[in-house]
């Protein structure tokens, strides 16, 4: 039984994700659980306390969580070019009539930052600002697909087997976007090249992403999210070209980013949110070459590396650059006790 075939051939992906989505929210109370911690981590307990209903395209909305005091709007896109203006906002308004009494959560579910947007929209609204209690939020399919499944059961193996299937559908569009020509399709296969030798190094996951003006290597479960990968500029021709990426002698001359954040889904209780928050008030984090990573607007810490070499030797490079960063996170949460790996309940 592979749910992988749902995301083949000609359905729509989408509107796969979204069953998958209802499918998975329903049967699995530790997913669900993690999803309200990505909606709103202070409140994820008492969420994941109230008895559920999901309802799928009920008013058009995608997906409906529908709880004892609560309703949670959920506008799924896994592909850039689905996005429709004021959808969630017409969402929520529908709903702020149709239950006045219940609290809202209008969810933008997509890739990356895509949707923030249309919630800020939701946000802006006069019905939203006098209703204190209703939350917008986007929520990235990465950080949820970052999953922790409870035990290693059917049902816990379908969820992680969906969630795998939804990040390559995701991943499939984007390189459908951001054509592999050019100095693109260069970048992407050298970065492809860092993943593969890095994936046998380490007990926790490395997924790829690739978007218009980067290409990643992301950590999973693991108790940061570590990401490193060529930062690049592109043209508005078809495909998104990628230029400026060679100096005079023809080798790669890219900046390289590295930056590291505190899962979102931690709880605020968490003495281990706690030791990061702290950390990130002091604003730096030393690497093992002297280099300073600082905290940018988001919280994550940023370092970032001008790269200039030639073809063959890039994967080396972003690899040894990956290696340091994961040295010094483990360094650091090992020291109070915490360690690099995600635990999960059944550890």
């Amino acid at each position: 039984m592979d749910i992988r075939h749902f995301f083949n051939g000609k359905l729509m992906k989408e509107e796969s994700a979204s069953a998958f989505l209802a499918m998975a929210l329903e049967g699995s109370e530790s997913f669900r659980r993690h999803f309200f911690s990505l909606v709103d981590a202070n409140e994820a307990e008492a969420l994941g306390n109230q008895s559920w209903r999901v309802d799928v395209e009920a008013d058009r909305v995608d997906v409906c969580l529908v709880g004892q005091t609560a309703r949670i709007l959920i506008e799924n896109k896994i592909n850039a070019g689905a996005k429709q203006k004021e959808q969630l906002l017409g969402y929520y308004r529908s709903s702020v009539k149709a239950h006045p009494q219940a609290r809202l959560y209008a969810v933008y579910l997509s890739p990356g930052s895509m949707g923030k947007s249309e919630v800020e929209r939701v946000k802006g609204c006069k019905e939203f600002r006098s209703r204190h209690g209703d939350r917008s939020v986007q929520v990235p399919w990465e950080e949820l697909a970052d999953y922790p499944p409870f035990d290693s059961g059917l049902g816990e193996s379908i969820v992680v087997t969906g969630l795998g299937a939804v990040s390559a559908a995701i991943e499939d569009g984007k390189r459908g976007m951001y054509l592999a020509i050019g100095e693109r399709a260069v970048l992407r296969s050298l970065v492809d090249a860092a993943h593969r030798e890095l994936k046998p190094q380490y007990q926790f996951g490395l997924k790829r992403w690739s978007g218009k003006e980067a290409e990643l290597i992301v950590s999973n479960r693991t108790q940061v999210t570590m990401s490193i990968g060529p930062r690049f500029g592109c043209s508005d021709e078809p495909g998104f070209p990628v230029v400026d990426v060679r100096n005079g002698a023809g080798d790669l001359a890219v900046l390289v980013r590295r930056k590291v954040r505190l899962r979102t889904d931690i709880k605020s209780k968490a003495s281990i949110r706690g030791f990061w928050d702290d950390l990130t008030r002091r604003g730096t984090m030393m690497l093992a070459d002297g280099s300073a990573m600082t905290v940018d607007e988001e919280g994550w810490f940023v370092n970032d590396v001008h790269v200039e070499a030639p073809e063959a030797a890039f994967p080396g490079r972003v690899k040894s650059l990956f290696q340091d960063l994961v040295a010094v996170c483990e360094a650091t949460l090992s020291a109070p006790g915490y360690g690099l790996l995600l635990r999960t309940p059944g550890d």
